[in-house]
């Protein structure tokens, strides 16, 4: 439809054209006609003109911008809607957020222009649609000063929706930046930058909404299937933080045709297959196998690829007696299988259980098989658990037939049997294995679970919080169940990216030095938020059962704190130094602050105190920044923890010389005969100090002004923290006064040398 007042303006138009065409022929149609002259007249174009209050727009001060459309003839056209649009996206936003206003009586249409989040120069032009064409305003250019800038940026904190993933790409995590200023504020606006060291970004880049948030999506990718652990970075404004995801899924299973071998007998083979959390097979996937113990075998290929099948297949020949463990390495996964390897003349020996240690379940008999070639005509079995043959005791003697002779070892509670077997008429022929006995997993009635520490620090930087978790599997009767899967999982996040790893594990059917019988265990990686004082629960449960913890019959989940601190005592030291009466030496205040889980002071903390020249510098040059290298301490160059700060000159220690901190050596070092530097290098600070009320304490380093510059101080604070000793370190260069350092320059070069 046209616009009523655009309608009569072509009226008008057309009358002034019709009588202007009627007086060139005379008027009424009388008289005689002579020439006849026809004149053709063009329809102006409709304009829309665009102005504004102010081109510098500010979060306080807007821009008003009003457009005018007017006829061809200079008539306002009321009732058309104006759309205004900016060339940037940041630098501007309109109110109405729409961008759109209608035109008045008077064809004005008005719009206020507000800063956006950044800042720098755009333009505004403005368009109305008049009888199906587009008229188009001229352009308003302003200048913009932003609500934020970049160098606001003090912090900025990563959580994901899901620490752990597929590692088929079937599963992705949403990984959300907070970008906050140095007073916690949120900060719009602020482009985020994203990396990962594997895996797949959905983006490489995102600008923070109103909330201060910036999203991406990650997922494992498809061009790598292992298990992983992927670590994603997020930068902006040279403030850079990360947090870990498990990619998680990959399988790899082993089966052999044979355990038990003979040198000169038939090999084995080994069958390797890799699958992905689907259980679809994985081709192309690098398989490395390693072999360790005492025998050997060859084997017939140590390493290649899985095939169409996502199988890798390779032999394994015996070549020199005694165990040997094959340590086979696909898709992020480790699988071992055991081997007995016996000479090809035969042995007096245990042939089976062919590992040590072996495992057993309770209550199933257990054949242990005796390999006796001549002259032995009787075996004796004896065991320090269990009971031989269902006859109710721990030794037995039997008759061999065939050059092998068995029995059958049952135990009826948990532990680790010592299986001792010799020729009961010469008591030298002898062998022995260790068979570990728990329950079988079908007998599984409750779980717990366990943390330690309670307690840990926010990732943050260099520092990560870890926490070891111990989940116990057992029967009805207490005895460990060894065999069966445990599944972790974290019940309330914190948002900060905490995980567990990995994250299920096998109850231990072999005790080791880090597990018990019937434990499988899992670490615990705080993230970058703390917790509620309650902390973060874990819950273990069985997979495949209802058995979990925090359901009867089973104990509680566990809980992990996650403070700022986590308990912890950090150092801190002046800006400033000052000189001691003598002018020899340096003063230079330093304090301590000892928080609980939570953040809070903890007042009357007893603090332990102490200082070692942990790397000291040959420099010729006084008054500058070194010129040479620093070097560890002679102290603890030698490797031997019994020798490291012991104050001893010990062999290995004279002249040695290690690079600090990289530990890289250089040969021809001073022999002197005495520890370079000394222990007193460092400087004298109280043995103990006792915080106030805001958890702080404070004391004085003194040093002598000689060792300025040429030494790197470690300073020790240890106190107990909620039951728990913590300690906390500080490392840095001993100052010296600027006036000291001139010119003139009042210091001497080194007291060391090379």
């Amino acid at each position: 439809m046209l616009n009523t007042h655009w309608s009569r303006a072509l009226v008008r138009l057309f009358i002034i054209t019709t009588t202007a065409a009627l007086a060139a022929c005379g008027g009424g149609g009388s008289g005689s006609s002579s020439t006849t002259t026809t004149t053709t007249t063009t329809a102006a174009s409709p304009t829309l003109t665009l102005v504004g209050s102010t081109t510098a727009i500010s979060a306080t001060n807007a821009s008003t911008l009003t457009a005018t459309l007017k006829s061809g003839t200079g008539a306002a056209l009321p009732g058309v809607v104006v759309t205004f649009r900016t060339t940037g996206s940041t630098y501007g936003t309109f109110v109405p957020a729409s961008g759109t206003a209608l035109t008045d009586a008077n064809g004005n249409a008005t719009i206020a222009l507000d800063a956006g989040v950044q800042s720098g120069a755009d333009s505004v032009t403005a368009t109305a649609t008049v009888s199906g064409a587009t008229v188009t305003s001229n352009v308003f250019g302003f200048t913009a000063t932003g609500t934020t800038t970049g160098s606001t940026v003090a912090l900025i904190t990563l959580g994901a929706s899901l620490t752990s993933i597929a590692s088929d790409n079937s599963t992705s995590t949403t990984i959300t930046a907070t970008v906050v200023d140095s007073s916690n504020a949120v900060l719009p606006g602020i482009t985020v930058t994203f990396s990962a060291d594997t895996g797949l970004l959905s983006l490489a880049s995102a600008v923070t909404d109103a909330t201060g948030r910036a999203t991406v999506t990650f997922s494992s990718g498809t061009t790598n299937p292992a298990t992983r652990t992927a670590t994603i970075t997020a930068t902006a404004n040279g403030i850079t933080t990360q947090i870990p995801i498990v990619i998680a899924g990959a399988s790899l299973t082993t089966t052999s045709t044979a355990t038990t071998l003979v040198v000169g007998g038939t090999p084995a083979t080994l069958t390797i297959s890799a699958r992905n959390g689907s259980g679809a097979v994985l081709v192309n996937q690098a398989v490395t196998i390693t072999a360790s113990g005492t025998g050997t075998v060859t084997l017939g290929a140590a390493s290649g690829t899985t095939d169409s099948t996502g199988t890798f297949t390779t032999t394994v020949t015996p070549t020199v007696p005694g165990s040997v463990t094959l340590t086979i390495a696909s898709v992020g996964v480790t699988r071992t299988v055991a081997y007995s390897v016996s000479g090809a003349s035969l042995a007096f020996q245990i042939s089976s259980p062919a590992a040590n240690p072996a495992t057993g379940s309770i209550a199933v008999a257990l054949p242990v098989v005796v390999q006796a070639p001549p002259p032995t005509t009787q075996v004796t079995f004896v065991t320090t658990l269990g009971t031989w043959d269902a006859t109710n005791s721990s030794s037995i003697t039997k008759t061999v037939s065939g050059g092998t002779v068995s029995a059958n070892l049952i135990a009826s509670s948990s532990g680790v049997a010592n299986v001792y077997v010799y020729d009961a008429n010469a008591a030298t022929t002898n062998s022995s294995r260790l068979i570990s006995f728990t329950a079988p997993p079908t007998a599984a009635y409750r779980i717990t679970l366990q943390s330690s520490p309670s307690v840990v620090a926010q990732t943050r930087g260099s520092t990560t919080g870890i926490s070891t978790l111990l989940a116990s599997v057992f029967d009805a009767s207490g005895n460990p169940v060894g065999n069966v899967t445990v599944a972790f999982s974290i019940l309330n996040p914190t948002g900060g990216g905490e995980s567990v790893s990995p994250v299920v594990s096998t109850t231990a059917a072999i005790a080791t030095s880090s597990v018990a019988l019937g434990q499988a265990s899992a670490t615990f990686t705080s993230g970058s938020l703390p917790s509620t004082a309650s902390g973060v629960s874990v819950r273990a449960s069985i997979v495949g059962t209802s058995i979990a913890t925090n359901t009867s019959p089973s104990g509680s989940d566990a809980s992990v704190v996650i403070g700022g601190t986590a308990g912890s005592v950090t150092i801190g030291r002046a800006t400033v130094i000052t000189s001691d009466s003598t002018n020899t030496l340096y003063i230079l205040p330093m304090s301590v602050l000892v928080a609980d889980a939570n953040g809070n002071p903890v007042a009357n903390a007893s603090v332990s105190l102490s200082a070692w020249p942990i790397a000291f510098n040959t420099s010729t040059t006084a008054c500058s920044a070194p010129s040479t290298l620093d070097y560890f301490n002679e102290d603890d160059v030698s490797g031997n923890a019994t020798y490291t700060e012991n104050l001893s000159l010990d062999p290995g220690e004279d002249g040695v010389r290690l690079s600090y901190p990289s530990g890289t050596p250089a040969s021809g070092g001073t022999l002197d005969g005495q520890l370079t530097p000394p222990n007193s290098a460092s400087g004298t600070l109280p043995a103990n100090v006792t915080t106030d009320a805001s958890g702080t304490a404070t004391f004085n380093l003194t040093y002598t002004k000689a060792n300025s510059l040429f030494i790197t101080d470690r300073i020790t604070a240890r106190t107990f923290v909620q039951g728990t000793e913590t300690k906390g370190q500080l490392f840095f260069r001993l100052p010296a006064l600027l006036s000291d350092i001139g010119p003139p320059c009042l210091l001497a070069p080194s007291p060391y040398t090379f």
